[in-house]
């Protein structure tokens, strides 16, 4: 941000001293005629695709998880902010739902704090044990949800939800094995 600061300055001096070059500068000849007189237009050399995944390693849920964060928070970021710079955990997918964390983003460090205790969410009378106070969101059609606001504004279906649990529970050390 502020490598584009100073750059705005340096432009913007630029056409100060052009221009008063300009005034400055005797323009008409001897005979009567004038001398055109261009200006200038810099440009940025290099545009920044914020919406393209350059890491080719990336499987296809991953970049669709990427996808679906970054369609949520696009507009919630700084300008110097791609999609390549989201900070993001480890995901559930069922349908086209995701459930993960988005902690924030690695230019500007906005990042969202975890407490040290264990939290359990309960929603459509399936309880979700977290071991943290971080609860993770659910990303779909473009938007960011609490796992209560998705259910209930019918983002996700019960069985979505049904399955998103199953998947919680799995090898999940907070819930009893019985």
């Amino acid at each position: 941000m502020k490598y584009l600061a100073y750059a705005l300055i340096i432009l913007t001096l630029s056409s100060v001293v052009l221009a008063s070059c300009d005034d400055a500068a005797d323009t008409g000849s001897s005979d009567g005629t004038t001398a055109a007189t261009t200006t200038a237009i810099i440009t940025p050399a290099n545009t920044v695709d914020r919406d393209k995944l350059t890491d080719p390693n990336l499987s296809e849920d991953d970049a669709a998880f990427l996808r679906a964060v970054w369609a949520a928070v696009k507009d919630t970021v700084d300008e110097s902010v791609t999609i390549n710079d989201l900070d993001v955990s480890k995901y559930k997918k069922v349908d086209d739902v995701f459930m993960g964390h988005y902690y924030g983003n690695k230019v500007t460090g906005d990042y969202v704090t975890a407490g040290e205790m264990i939290t359990t969410v309960t929603v459509g009378g399936y309880d979700f044990i977290f071991g943290s106070t971080l609860i993770p969101s659910i990303f779909t059609d473009g938007k960011q949800y609490s796992l209560e606001s998705a259910y209930s504004s019918g983002a996700i279906t019960e069985d979505q939800l049904r399955r998103l649990w199953e998947m919680h529970k799995e090898g999940n050390l907070y819930y009893d094995e019985q």
